[in-house]
């Protein structure tokens, strides 16, 4: 409310408890959706002689009661939830404008009262600052409410409220906000929150669980609940436990947790995001260090390519021209319709050992008859490849494509490995979001059941793996023993195969494209043109970043000056200085004596906190920007960065020196290399206090 922070998703509110069934159906039969149950009428007697007479019981059949069930979800039952949810979210609705009504009288009070106590620090900061009003005696009236601290919890303490100040407002001079905007019946303290405040922003904790523990905290610290017999008993209690655990320490030492799980995590993020700039920074050096190294041992050695030439960065460069025209042109057209064929004709093998299987079932009388579930199963699957035949051959062109065994065999086997390669980069894609969340910089927001989910995804494209790669292997083997003579691909198996790079030999088509230029049968053409890739991008990461220095450092000391030259304008006496923020909207509440103190409570906070920020990013962006490509402008830049840090340490120097909370004074002139003169503070406190 008085701060800018991070912005959360509301909660859902919580579901309303069911209506009970004899509410829904007298709201039904209200309604005229069901009928009202007329109660049974009274047996008549066939005299009333007989009934004088006769001192017997008589016996009367007993006429059940019924009563018309409702069901969940008819009608009257949506209706009534309906009416429910509308009347709650109108009460929300009330609630809420009434909070709108007083946010910038609130505003104002708790800025204002921020400054006269010292962010909450003086002794008399709670329940002792009342308002002194100038109502009548009967206007006063009284009315308990629970007052929750972060160290005690004061139940049916008695306020005395008037008209003439809302109460929300009474109860914020008292150190309090209250817990709704009227008639509170319980306040929470103002260090209560800021403490919740900051743990929210640093930890994920719902607010319920948060109050939770609050309240069960501050039971147990109650004095009333502690006898002298439980104090001793208590402190036995924990003796004993110090005890043991001293003793455990010794026999197991490495048994014990250092940092909770959670704890662990959380810090491990935070850190990596400290350090996110100067990370990136060091990964592109060492990237571009070892690309350079490589390149250098390449640019010795002779190509095979270029007789009496060695490697060079020109021929690199122009093997990866001539790879990406290869892919855009005709020849690259044709041998994805060559491809397109293999899968034809490997969907047609499928087709033709389906029909096999099926016959020898049939003719075969000594295996067991199929079931008709079977033969439906059977045949629908072989329905099911001739209509992806049918689809096939449409995008070939024809079905009547001339081409022999040998032929038919080398396209099988190119499809087959070509099947490989598609399902282990649809493993590694998988795997990307759990690789990437390990990465520096980077939490892993997956959770247990999307890890579970992950591993889940990868096991079945492990399984289909597994398939494909034995099917390529056996066609390998096939065509080797039908055409030894032919050149075949390498072999491997999938142990092997999860264990390669995406620039292993295995991965070279050329067997089949009938490719050989360097870039696709040379590896050393390929390992330059990959490293020559590595060196242009982490150049162009380290220009990148520093761009983003230079910019994270002006935005940081035109920041810093515009504060500080806010801030000591409203402590000077010149009125005309300060007036946009002191003329702002939510400050008009506030009589003006008090609006100058109120608004330097804003100011002040946003100078400490791009202080803050100054400090924790000065190693690394220093860093950063020494060593990257200069640019116009770096000398001032650095200069006024410089200063404002010197300005920074002396601040802290003097509060360390005089060792009490110093406050912002007047009276003397200092220059700080803002090209302009400003009023120096004799001290300046950067402890968010006030």
């Amino acid at each position: 409310m008085f701060g800018q922070r991070q912005t959360r998703q509301r909660r859902k509110s919580p579901t309303p408890p069911p209506m009970t069934r004899d509410e829904a159906l007298r709201i039904s039969q209200g309604l005229g959706l069901l009928e009202r149950s007329q109660p049974p009428a009274p047996l008549l007697s066939e005299t009333d002689d007989d009934a004088d007479n006769n001192n017997e019981w008589e016996d009367i059949p007993e006429v059940p009661c019924t009563h018309e069930e409702i069901r969940p979800d008819s009608p009257g039952d949506q209706y009534a939830k309906h009416q429910r949810s509308l009347r709650h979210a109108e009460a929300r609705a009330r609630n809420q404008s009434k909070w709108m009504a007083l946010e910038a009288q609130l505003t104002a009070t708790y800025l204002h009262l921020q400054s006269f106590t010292q962010n909450w620090t003086k002794q008399n900061s709670y329940l002792t600052n009342e308002i002194k009003c100038q109502c009548p005696p009967e206007k006063f009236r009284r009315r308990c409410v629970d007052f929750v601290d972060i160290l005690s919890h004061a139940r049916k303490r008695r306020v005395t409220f008037c008209d003439c100040v809302p109460d929300v407002i009474r109860l914020l001079h008292l150190g309090y906000i209250a817990g709704s905007p009227h008639f509170p019946r319980t306040a929470f303290s103002i260090r209560l929150l800021q403490f919740q405040h900051h743990l929210w922003n640093h930890t994920s904790i719902s607010i319920s669980g948060f109050i939770d523990a609050l309240m069960s905290f501050l039971d147990v610290q109650c004095p009333s609940r502690l006898t002298p017999q439980q104090i001793k008993g208590n402190y036995k209690k924990n003796t004993d436990a110090q005890a043991k655990d001293i003793k455990l320490r010794e026999l197991y030492p490495d048994k014990f947790i250092g940092v909770l799980y959670d704890i662990g995590c959380h810090l491990g993020a935070h850190i990596a995001k400290r350090l996110w700039l100067q990370n990136r920074y060091q990964n592109a050096v060492k990237v571009l260090s070892e690309a350079q190294s490589a390149l250098t041992i390449l640019y010795g050695t002779t190509n095979p390519a270029a007789p009496g030439q060695n490697y060079s960065a020109e021929f690199f460069r122009g093997q990866w021209t001539l790879e990406r025209e290869a892919y855009s042109s005709k020849e690259a057209i044709l041998q994805r319709q060559k491809l397109e064929l293999g899968r034809l004709l490997s969907l047609k093998e499928e087709l033709d050992t389906a029909w096999t299987m099926l016959t020898e079932i049939v003719l075969d009388r000594s295996l067991p008859v199929i079931t008709a579930e079977q033969s439906i199963v059977r045949l629908r699957t072989t329905a099911e490849l001739q209509e992806k035949i049918e689809k096939q051959v449409a995008r070939v062109g024809t079905a009547n494509v001339p081409v022999d065994d040998e032929e038919e065999a080398f396209l099988k086997l190119w499809y087959s490995k070509h099947e490989v390669g598609l399902r282990f980069i649809a493993i590694c894609e998988e795997k990307r979001p759990l690789q990437q969340s390990r990465s520096d910089g980077h939490s892993s927001n997956l959770g247990h059941k999307g890890q579970t989910n992950l591993l889940l995804a990868v096991r079945r494209h492990t399984v289909q793996l597994m398939k494909i790669v034995d099917t390529y292997r056996t066609r390998r083997a096939e065509y080797h023993a039908e055409y030894p003579h032919r050149q075949l691909p390498e072999d491997i198996e999938y142990t092997e195969l999860l264990h390669i790079k995406a620039d292993h030999p295995f991965w070279n088509d050329s067997l089949f494209t009938k490719i050989d230029a360097p870039w696709a049968v040379d590896p050393k053409t390929r390992l330059g043109m990959q490293q020559i890739a590595y060196a242009d991008r982490a150049k162009e990461e380290l220009r990148r970043l520093g761009w983003e220095a230079r910019r994270a450092m002006r935005w940081a000391t035109t920041t810093h000056h515009r504060n500080l030259t806010t801030l000591l304008a409203l402590q000077s006496d010149e009125p005309d200085l300060a007036l946009p923020i002191v003329s702002h909207q939510t400050l008009s509440h506030l009589p003006p004596q008090f609006r100058r103190s109120a608004a330097a409570v804003v100011i002040k906070n946003a100078f400490v906190k791009i202080t803050n920020t100054q400090l924790l990013w000065h190693e690394g962006l220093l860093e950063v920007f020494s060593r990257t490509q200069s640019q116009t402008g770096d000398e001032e830049l650095k200069r006024t960065w410089d200063s404002q840090l010197d300005h920074i340490s002396k601040l802290h120097e003097e509060e360390f020196r005089e060792g009490e909370r110093l406050q912002i004074q007047n009276g003397v002139k200092f220059k700080v290399k803002f090209n302009a003169e400003v009023t120096k503070p004799k001290s300046m406190s950067i402890i968010p206090r006030s």
